[in-house]
């Protein structure tokens, strides 16, 4: 499979100009697809989600974190409908939704800045959608399960200008010379089983509704590719008969969402003997909330294997990089680390960038380690203090200026944070609703095995639970 011309075509109609804002039409604009798929397979695998909305009342507004990932198909306006009939269906729920898409990110970057932006989320519901290189799709999605106990969406694609309505979709007569095809008939339904993923069947009805009303593909893009307002009405309504809740499945984690085999919840009574003044428990899993009542008020100390969360390396990471000027993209995808970090803000200063941007010197400062070494774009860079690790192909600046135009001065700034997935100590205030869970995530990212917690301070009296995390994959 000659899969880097298919790569380059991906990536050549994606990082086309698709940057500039759309706006969708409502749902009385277009006629509406006379089928949105199989009832039996809605919602399969994403019920844990769909029960935390369902049994959202006005005395439990339940917190549900939806995360939108991709690139520029998911920045398609479609994105807000189904939000907002989310808000409208499920009013009581404590909805935190988030789209965080790259357009012109294909999966062997996506896999990049998922580092920052879809693993430290922490979503309940990830509604995932990219093209590209179908190893780094099967990572990303691993990696979800590994690192996460989020439900996952994947859709597959819709029709753009390139593709054939007669296609081969006989999974047994394709290979990888038939890229879109077997991506979306033999790829995408492989790992959805694979990953116990949701897969919705979007080309196929993409396909019939263009049929049914005598269409072309291209009436419903605003390019080759891009959905028009159109366009962002279908994909909204093929999605959204997913997202419903379904009893009738009798899934563990849909009927109890915080006691399951992903999720556990401990009651503070349970594991705090009348006398004492701690609280231990012993969990397997990577990530730890406290929950208080309410009205509940102190501070609590944290210790985990009779360590502060901030002396474990793997609860730090990193903020998205500076953007290119006028865009989201970061002008690094990816920076490592060979050295335990500290908080702390890092600086690239650039001076003697080429008129292309495909060579530049740099300098690297923390605000807390101080310089901490210079280097050339094309060498990989390792710092002074081994913090910062940037390979090569990680500096964006290059393709950014070729998408973007203009060009970065001598002097320009880029600038990440570190961030923590701890909390040493934790202070507790009443909330203003208290229908919404009182609620600190104490360490998110720890490594696996089985991990003993401490908890001190006049807080614990404020405690109603503990609920802690065991990602599917985590051990695996």
């Amino acid at each position: 499979m000659k899969f880097t011309s298919i790569l380059l075509i991906t990536l050549g109609f994606l990082i086309l100009p698709f940057f500039a804002i759309q706006c969708f039409g409502q749902s009385g604009d277009f006629p509406v697809p006379k089928n949105t798929g199989d009832p039996e397979q809605f919602g399969v695998h994403i019920q844990r989600t769909m029960a935390l909305l369902e049994n959202s009342t006005p005395e439990q507004q339940n917190t549900v974190r939806i995360l939108f990932y991709g690139q520029s198909i998911t920045e398609g306006d479609w994105w807000k409908i189904v939000r907002d009939d989310l808000k409208e269906r499920y009013p009581n729920a404590n909805l935190i939704i988030e789209n965080r898409a790259l357009g012109g990110y294909a999966s062997q970057i996506l896999i990049k800045t998922a580092e920052t932006d879809l693993y430290p989320f922490q979503p309940d519901l990830l509604i995932f959608h990219v093209y590209g290189s179908n190893h780094a799709y099967k990572n990303i999605i691993r990696r979800v399960r590994e690192r996460t106990t989020s439900e996952i969406l994947i859709q597959s694609d819709h029709y753009s200008a390139y593709h054939d309505l007669n296609e081969e979709r006989n999974p047994e007569n394709l290979d990888q010379d038939d890229w879109a095809q077997w991506w979306n008939y033999v790829f995408l339904p492989e790992i959805a089983e694979r990953y116990d993923a949701t897969l919705t069947a979007q080309r196929d009805l993409w396909r019939e509704y263009l049929i049914d009303y005598n269409l072309e593909p291209q009436a419903l893009l605003s390019d080759n590719v891009h959905t028009n307002d159109h366009g962002n009405f279908l994909m909204a309504e093929l999605l959204k008969p997913h997202l419903v809740y379904r009893p009738d499945l009798d899934i563990e984690r849909a009927k109890n969402p915080f006691n399951n085999e992903w999720v556990q919840t401990l009651p503070a009574d349970d594991i705090r003997t009348s006398d004492s003044d701690s609280i231990t428990f012993s969990f397997i899993g990577n990530r730890i909330d406290l929950i208080a009542e309410p009205e509940g008020t102190g501070e609590i100390d944290i210790r985990i294997n009779n360590r502060k969360p901030s002396q474990f390396p793997e609860l730090y990471g990193f903020t998205r990089a500076t953007p290119y000027p006028d865009s989201k993209w970061p002008l690094i995808t990816l920076v490592q680390s060979k050295a335990p970090l500290e908080l702390e803000t890092w600086t690239v200063t650039l001076h003697d960038i080429s008129d292309d941007g495909s060579e530049f010197w740099f300098e690297l400062h923390g605000s807390e380690t101080g310089f901490d070494g210079s280097g050339n774009s094309n060498d990989r860079f390792v710092s002074n203090s081994e913090r910062i690790v940037i390979d090569p192909e990680d500096w964006n600046i290059q393709r950014s200026m070729e998408v973007f135009g203009g060009e970065l001065h001598d002097g320009f700034e880029i600038k990440w944070d570190v961030a923590p997935y701890f909390k040493d100590r934790v202070s507790f205030s009443a909330t203003s609703n208290p229908a919404i869970e009182n609620v600190q995530t104490v360490a998110k990212g720890l490594s696996s095995g089985e991990h003993v917690v401490t908890l001190t301070g006049p807080g614990i009296d404020s405690l109603k639970a503990v609920r802690v995390y065991n990602p599917p994959l985590l051990n695996k």
